[in-house]
Parts: structure tokens; sequence; C-alpha cells
């Protein structure tokens, strides 16, 4: 499967990996710089890098489905906030109600979604997101479905034009807890959506 949406991923400059033991380092950094300076709810809650975090995200790149597109000149690649980020996601979740939606016990799960200052607005992202979906439909398994979460204008957008179903949609500011809201000083950005996706 991968080896299928590597060969047809086509952006200037730029190949597509799978991200493994070798690349763990430079996509961590990636996630540290980009993601979370980038997404709305982690500005919002003043998410800090940390152990934690950044466990979260080894553990994915673990399974070694996690792409990344790198430069083929250069291919060197129990906090408080994300206490609060868990509280949300998982209201969102529990009213999304995915698994009951489709039926399913199981799916594959878009995690996180970043691009590099220097290479936004130029399609990559949407290529790259691309790249994951036709990745998953090449493994050739039958019922399979993907879940995943926009929290930024770009993002939503982005899941919307690959055709994602919207199945709940959360603003930022109405979200209370203990009379604080949650995820504020979002900006532009004003909700998280959590979509799902019937792949084959």
């Amino acid at each position: 499967a991968f080896q299928r949406v590597q060969v047809e991923f086509n952006h200037p400059g730029a190949r597509l990996v799978r991200i493994k033991e070798d690349l763990y380092e430079g996509a961590l950094d990636v996630a540290r710089k980009f993601f979370m300076t980038g997404e709305p709810i982690n500005k919002a809650v003043g998410m800090e890098w940390t152990d934690e975090l950044r466990g979260l995200w080894l553990s994915s790149f673990r399974l070694h489905f996690s792409l990344a597109a790198v430069n083929e000149a250069d291919e060197q690649i129990q906090t408080s906030g994300l206490k609060r980020l868990f509280v949300y996601c998982n209201y969102c979740d529990q009213k999304a109600d995915f698994f009951n939606y489709f039926g399913v016990e199981e799916a594959f799960h878009f995690y996180g979604l970043a691009c590099a200052d220097k290479y936004k607005n130029q399609g990559l992202a949407s290529k790259l997101f691309k790249a994951a979906v036709d990745m998953i439909r090449y493994l050739d398994i039958p019922g399979v479905h993907i879940k995943g979460e926009a929290t930024s204008n770009y993002s939503k957008m982005i899941y919307d034009h690959a055709g994602f179903k919207e199945l709940f949609d959360q603003p930022f500011e109405t979200f209370i807890v203990d009379g604080e809201v949650v995820v504020p000083n979002t900006g532009i950005h004003k909700s998280m959506k959590v979509y799902g996706f019937k792949a084959t």
C-alpha cells in the first residue's frame, strides 16, 4: 500500500516516506515546532512540549503508519494543558459516537497534520492527507474506516474536500468546565470537528 502511494505522490522537491526509527527525532521536531505552534487548541490551552506529549507522538510513530514528505536534498529531518485537551477531546469523541455511527469496533485514527511554514499554501498538506487515505485503501482490507479531528479552518477544509463525514462540531467558546472556557483564545479557529470516513 505504501509503495503505491509513494509512486503516486508528486510534489516538487519532496519524497514521501514512512516515519521509522531513523526519522523519529526529525518528525518529533516538526511536531514540536509546527503542530504545537500551529494548532488552535494547543495555543488555547497553553500547551507545552513535554516528555509526556513527546511519548504520545512517539507511540504513534512506532506503528509505522505515519507519513512525511521530506526534502530530497536534505532528509534529516501530567501537563495541565494536556489534561485539559483530553477532557475536551474525550467529550467530543463521546458526542460524535464514531464507532456506533459506522457500526465498527476499530478504525484508523488520523492523529495530526502539520506542515513547516515554508511549505504552506502549496497544497502539500492536502497531498499528504490523500496519500494517507490511499495507503489505507491499498491495504485491501474490507470495511476499513478512518476517524479524525480538525481544529483549524485549514484542516477542516482538507477533511471536507476529501469527503469525510462531519460527525460532531464543538465550539471552543461554549465548552466550559468549572466556570472556565477550556480552550480559549483560538483566534479565527472556532471549533473542533470530528470526522469519519469509510475508506473501503
